[in-house]
């Protein structure tokens, strides 16, 4: 026994409560015979009579008395994870789910969101921080629609579209009572000597600043490799410097700490990434429309030298 088809069972409680084969299949929208043929290959199916059979109509038998309120029931549970299909498809039309680099709004991310759904109000818009990496994977499974990242370049490739949305730009955060504190300035080939807090090996900062000091002609002595409250927190004791965006979310005025200029400057670009390839829904793609337009006054402000360019 294999089972009885959905449609079949929709078929059999139709003609259960009808009682006649030609009112039935009218409200089937099938022929007659059609009707007749799938009532007596659902009974071979399971082995039973259902219906007792006259010239004017039909009456259940035991058999079919016994089958109707399950066939009932089962057709008002598909009727329920329909709905609810439906329901999810319609909720993921107006649903935006974006990842981002950071944790705090540093760059206007959150205000521009903001406005955008004031424009929308029906829009709803999920964000969350991952890493860049991470981001990545997820946009290529499709389990996030559009990401925030700090990169490079903001040129598109084979699997990725970029959007600049703005610019970040290098900073030397160093103690208060750092000599170079009383610059406005400091040139890279100035922290020669100077002991080098880092972030983790693989972040886009630790990446720029072996750039900058390898461009530079020397190679940075690194004291410690951490997080950037492990960073601040021993510079706040008068030691060691770092390079980090400008658009950062440690508040630096907790601590005994400046930020200033780097020459020469650098900048990366903040993008909007997103699959290549992927249908965007009508609300996906008015976001990124207004991301679009939004974009543009933010670009080219404190621009410095490309990253890339190193």
């Amino acid at each position: 026994m294999n089972g009885v088809k959905i449609e079949t069972l929709y078929e059999f409680v139709t003609l259960a409560e009808k009682c006649n084969f030609l009112e039935s299949a009218e409200e089937l929208f099938i022929s007659q015979s059609t009707l007749s043929r799938h009532i007596k290959e659902m009974e071979k199916e399971l082995g039973v009579v259902l219906f007792q059979r006259s010239t004017r109509k039909v009456t259940l038998t035991n058999y079919g008395l016994m089958l109707l309120p399950y066939a009932k029931e089962v057709l008002a549970l598909q009727e329920k994870y329909l709905t609810k299909i439906t329901e999810q498809l319609e909720a993921e039309k107006h649903r935006i789910i974006i990842g981002t680099f950071s944790k705090q709004d540093d760059v206007g991310i959150a205000d521009m969101i903001s406005d955008f759904q004031l424009v929308m109000p029906d829009v709803y818009v999920k964000m969350y921080w991952n890493e860049s990496d991470d981001l990545l994977k997820l946009l290529q499974n499709e389990l996030c629609d559009f990401a925030f990242m700090r990169e490079l370049t903001a040129d598109s490739d084979e699997d990725f579209i970029r959007i600049p949305f703005a610019e970040d730009n290098i900073k030397v955060f160093l103690p208060r009572q750092h000599p170079l504190a009383r610059q406005d300035v400091v040139r890279i080939e100035q922290l020669k000597n100077e002991p080098f807090f880092m972030t983790e090996d693989s972040s886009l900062t630790s990446k720029l600043t072996m750039m900058l000091c390898h461009n530079a002609g020397f190679e940075p002595d690194i004291m410690l490799h951490g997080s950037k409250q492990q960073i601040f927190n021993m510079m706040n004791k008068g030691i060691g410097v770092t390079l980090l965006f400008k658009n950062n979310y440690v508040d630096i005025w907790d601590y005994n700490t400046v930020a200033l200029d780097l020459e020469p400057k650098a900048f990366v670009y903040i993008n909007l990434v997103y699959l290549r390839g992927r249908k965007l829904t009508a609300v996906q793609q008015k976001f990124l429309n207004y991301v679009k337009t939004e974009s543009f006054p933010r670009l080219g402000e404190g621009k410095g030298e490309s990253a890339k360019g190193f």
